[in-house]
């Protein structure tokens, strides 16, 4: 059977046990709820009607201690006629209260007699029957002690007003001893009917306590019977699971030939099975691996080789670099020495156009000489790599600047710096170029406008990178041209008339994208022009 089906079952089986646990407390509540119905319907109703009866039949018996009194008075002669005629309309008045008393007690003992026949209609047990019926004989007795009574105080009431006012102690004797007896009835039927109360009330307290009896013990039968049904499973389940466990150990440690026993448990069968399939997968995956690993140690081999050679190359490439640009700057060093000659003992010798053409050659050689220098940088920038490391732009901006003070005071140029610029990880050197060159660019382009000179420098933090920009309000460059202002030695034919090789921003860019990022113009002609760049946050130290 299935690990699921078996779940399934359990609950199922906890279900149902909740369920039976439930309508067994239902059916006991029920009967509690009867037993206290059964007192609400009758016992409390009985209990009301004969308390009322008692209540009346005190009111009555105390009506009659005044129609007494009024007799014994009216019996003495020397009351005045109109004395007793107030007496005679005082015992009107208390007859019609007795009377009054009398017919609501007479329907209160009906409507017991009738409520009590209601009562033995219903399906009760018999011990409750066998009570009602002595209720219904005692409220019997309790009439028939009603009527006596009724009768015996009316005659007397009648004999006053007819004023026969010999009232014998015999009769008095005989009205005690029925309102005794009528007393009597109405206080045991009474004390009977609160006995079978207390009864009724007693009953559902024991179906109380057999109803909680019931579902404790279905209860603890439920959980007990699940407890043994989830220790099955858990066991069913847990040995099988640590078999693979112990092969996974296993395969963790090495050994990748191992196999899993099956248990019966499909599930776990057919995860034993694809653990199998795994391990052979695995095996087959180590023994491929184990040739790209050959593989890759021969490639390795072979790189360092390269990596050697390129060494050498770059060594090479250096010496050779540093011959070259020695060969071609000692010509260069020799006509500028000529060209200075020519200039310091025959300037005044040539006419007009022969200084021109002298300060051309002038201005070629030291054209040509920049040149130089900006090529060698080129090619170290690309290929040195300097520690990367937690940089201070703050601090790195002010130095730059101050390297720039001359200048910036020279042509009277105002520098505004964002406060509080990030600390970035980077190559500090490399980047202080970019803000150099950026920055004496700015400088550049700016201290030739008929406006006072302007360089704003800033940042803001992307959530990949950091975008610094270096603005200024110079001559600006057109969108065509934005683009081309990157390329080597490229420079614009709206700049001529500006010193420097082009070279500059072209190193710029190859830093940049050195950093992972990119740079890009913003600018407007005869109005600004601001160079962005980014810096990427997830750089790692390339120098190791």
């Amino acid at each position: 059977m299935k690990i699921s089906q078996r779940i399934t079952l359990l609950v199922v089986f906890l279900v149902i046990g909740m369920i039976v646990n439930t309508f067994t407390g239902l059916s006991q509540l029920k009967k509690v709820g009867n037993e206290f119905r059964q007192v609400a319907e009758g016992d409390m109703a009985i209990t009301e009607i004969v308390t009322a009866v008692a209540q009346h039949q005190l009111e009555k018996a105390i009506l009659f201690e005044r129609l007494q009194r009024v007799a014994e008075e009216i019996a003495f002669e020397t009351i005045t006629p109109a004395r007793k005629l107030h007496l005679f309309d005082h015992i009107e008045v208390t007859k019609r209260g007795f009377d009054y008393l009398s017919q609501k007690v007479g329907r209160l003992i009906i409507e017991g007699r009738n409520l009590i026949s209601d009562l033995l209609q219903k399906d009760f047990p018999e011990r409750k029957q066998s009570e009602l019926l002595k209720v219904q004989q005692n409220l019997e007795a309790i009439e028939k002690a009603h009527i006596s009574y009724d009768k015996s105080v009316a005659e007397m009431i009648e004999r006053v007003k007819s004023e026969k006012l010999q009232i014998s102690f015999e009769d008095l004797s005989t009205l005690r001893r029925d309102e005794l007896r009528l007393s009597k009835a109405i206080k045991e039927l009474l004390t009977q009917v609160q006995g079978f109360t207390r009864n009724s009330v007693s009953k559902a307290k024991e179906a109380e306590n057999v109803a909680a009896e019931i579902l404790i013990y279905t209860l603890m039968f439920t959980i007990m019977i699940g407890a043994i049904v989830a220790g099955y499973l858990i066991v069913s389940i847990s040995r099988p699971l640590k078999r693979l466990v112990n092969a996974a150990n296993a395969i963790g440690s090495g050994q990748l030939d191992i196999k899993v026993a099956t248990s019966g448990n499909v599930e776990i069968d057919e995860v034993s099975t694809a653990f199998n399939t795994m391990t052979e997968q695995l095996s087959a995956a180590q023994t491929e691996l184990e040739k790209k690993n050959q593989a890759l140690a021969s490639n390795l081999k072979l790189v360092e080789e390269q990596k050697h050679d390129l060494e050498k190359v770059n060594r090479e490439l250096d010496n050779f670099v540093g011959t070259v640009s020695h060969d071609i700057r000692s010509p260069l060093t020799g006509i500028s020495g000529y060209a200075t000659i020519l200039d310091n003992q025959y300037h005044d010798s040539f006419d007009k156009r022969g200084q021109r053409c002298l300060t051309g050659i002038k201005n070629g050689i030291e054209r040509m000489n920049n040149m130089i220098i900006d090529l060698l940088e080129l090619t170290k920038i690309s290929r040195v790599r300097n520690p990367y490391e937690e940089t201070d732009m703050d601090n790195l901006i002010d130095s730059i600047i101050a390297r720039l003070e001359y200048r910036i005071a020279e042509k009277n140029v105002e520098v505004n710096i964002q406060d509080s610029m990030p600390t970035v990880f980077c190559d500090r050197i490399k980047i202080g170029e970019v803000f150099h060159n950026l920055i004496s660019n700015a400088l550049k382009f700016s201290s030739k406008v008929d406006r006072p000179p302007v360089i704003d420098i800033g940042f803001h933090e992307n959530k990949e990178d950091y975008e610094f920009w270096v603005k200024d309000n110079g001559i600006g460059i057109a969108p065509e041209d934005q683009d081309k202002v990157f390329g080597i030695f490229k420079r614009l034919e709206s700049a001529k008339e500006y010193e420097g090789t082009g070279a500059g921003l072209s190193i710029v860019k190859g830093i940049i994208e050195e950093h992972k990022g990119r740079i890009w113009i913003n600018s407007e002609l005869e109005k600004y022009t601001a160079f962005h760049f980014t810096v990427s946050k997830h750089l790692v130290n390339e120098s190791r």
